[in-house]
């Protein structure tokens, strides 16, 4: 058993380290309340003890009809310029689900920083091969400062997430490509988890230039025109995901 252990703790431990580290240094967001952005107002009209059909006229009014009166703004002029198709309910049902337990929160972004972490991990070990740069890379990506909102802040989840998604996109993309296996299955992936994460996150914008980036610094040894047939392949329909949503969200916010 303890042989098993230290085997498992040789072979992650480019993952485990940082997350350790980096969740000792977070663990004192799961004691905090609700943090900046998560006003007073906002409390008592979408994170307190609410029914799901009171969660859902908040929406319609929201995220449909643009009234951000309904959101208990200041401001309630101005329209909502968001446009998070799967984000937005996915943040109701969380509200639902967790009330007004501010720890709940706290513990989603910890959990999903983590998750980010692992995949960032084992991404940079893919690309150089060597676990400690690895370890050293997702240490300090982690305890960055940049991050320290979507984790301190309870509601700021959304973060998170897409970081998670991010990096698991560009993670597997690299296993199939190390492999050689640049597939219609490898195509229609990158497709789908394009779609979900820009409808789930939408900073996640930039993940076709990513994959293109990613796909040419595996493809670049071999120049030719199945390669470039390759890195067209791939990278190609996610940019046309995001133009698309674009389009569709330029005509939803006039």
């Amino acid at each position: 058993m303890i042989t098993k252990i230290k085997l498992f703790i040789k072979e992650y431990y480019l993952v485990i380290v940082p997350i350790l580290i980096t969740c000792l240094i977070y663990s004192v967001s799961l004691t905090f309340g609700f943090r900046n952005f998560d006003e007073d107002v906002l409390i008592e009209s979408i994170y307190q003890n609410k029914t799901i059909e009171e969660l859902f006229e908040k929406y319609l009014l929201v995220h449909v009809k643009s009234v951000t009166e309904a959101h208990g703004f200041i401001f309630s002029s101005i329209k909502n310029v968001h446009f998070s198709p799967l984000g937005t309910p996915l943040h109701y049902l969380i509200c639902f689900l967790f009330k007004a337990n501010p720890f709940l929160f706290h513990l989603l972004g910890l959990i999903l920083h983590s998750l980010a972490i692992y995949n960032l991990a084992f991404l940079f070990y893919a690309f150089s091969s060597s676990k400690l740069v690895a370890l050293f890379s997702s240490l300090l990506w982690g305890i960055h400062p940049v991050n320290v909102e979507s984790v301190i802040w309870a509601t700021n989840w959304a973060s998170p997430l897409g970081a998670t998604l991010y990096f698991y996109t560009l993670r597997k993309l690299i296993a199939s490509l190390s492999k050689e296996q640049v597939s219609k299955q490898l195509t229609i992936f990158l497709i789908t988890i394009t779609t979900l994460q820009i409808l789930f996150v939408e900073y996640n914008i930039t993940i076709p230039i990513a994959i293109f980036l990613t796909s040419y610094f595996y493809l670049k040894k071999e120049i030719n025109k199945k390669a470039i047939h390759s890195l067209l392949l791939l990278s190609c329909p996610t940019f046309i995901i995001i133009c698309l949503y674009f389009i569709i969200r330029f005509f939803y916010n006039n």
